[in-house]
Parts: C-alpha cells; structure tokens; sequence
C-alpha cells in the first residue's frame, strides 16, 4: 500500500543490508514523504499494518482491516462483480507488452529508462529469482537423477 500511493518501497535503501536493518528499526525509518499527500487514514492504516504482530490491523481477521476509515465506501461483498479500473490487453500467456522492457547484458544487471529506488530493489528480486528457479531446476534434477529405475 505504501509503495501504491507513495512510489517507492518504505525501507528501500541501496544496499540489501540496509534495507534489513531499516525494515528490522521499522520505528525510526518508517516515513511519510511530504510530497506523497498522504490522508491521516491513509499514514494511520500504514502505520497499524507496519507494526508488531500483536498491535497489526488484522491480526483478529480481515474484517479489521475492511472496517478501517480508508476503505470507507468499498462494498466488499460486490468486489468481484465490480469492473476493473484497468484491463490489460493480454494477447497470450507468454505476452510481456504490460511490462516495462529492460536491456540484458551479460553481467545480468537491467537498465531502464525510468529511475528511482525500486528499480534497484526490482533488479535484485529478479536476481534472487532467478537463482531460486536454477537451485530449484537443479534439485528436480538431482531428485530424478536419484529415482531407481522400475
């Protein structure tokens, strides 16, 4: 939510590290940019969703989170009958058009006309899946590899 109205990560910092430790002191790296102009339900909602467990929006069911000021109006039980804002145009299951294009290069770093703190972010989630979807291929791999013949 708070990325959706602000434009970046809350925790977003350069170093994977960093971001940990901004995640881990959520307390005193959790910050609400002027710019954003954000509603008082709006920073009340983020702020009871980014807390401890125990004081969490929604820790006693998701009716927690529905009746909160910010989803005033929002009929719940219609919401799947509702029209989407945005429909994307989809041609295939392998159709890529909706996603922003990124130059490839051998050393696996993606460039992008766009900036800003979550394209860094961006790249290392698909790096780090990467990653997983080969030690998982290995795996499957090895697991058959192993399999006694019938």
């Amino acid at each position: 939510m708070y990325e959706m109205l602000v434009g970046y990560p809350p925790f977003y910092s350069d170093d994977p590290m960093s971001t940990c430790r901004n995640i881990v002191n959520w307390r005193t790296h959790l910050k609400f940019p002027e710019k954003a102009n954000l509603s008082s339900e709006a920073k009340y909602l983020i702020t009871r969703l980014l807390c401890n467990v125990n004081q969490r929006l929604g820790s006693k069911g998701a009716d927690e989170i529905k009746e909160h000021g910010w989803f005033e109006g929002i009929e719940w039980d219609k919401l799947y009958l509702m029209e989407a804002a945005f429909i994307p145009e989809v041609n295939d299951e392998l159709d890529t058009q909706n996603f922003e294009k990124f130059e490839e290069s051998d050393s696996q770093t993606h460039t992008s006309s766009k900036s800003g703190p979550w394209r860094k972010a961006s790249q290392e989630i698909a790096s780090a899946n990467a990653e997983l979807r080969a030690a998982s291929s290995n795996a499957k791999t090895e697991h058959f590899q192993q399999q006694p013949e019938a």
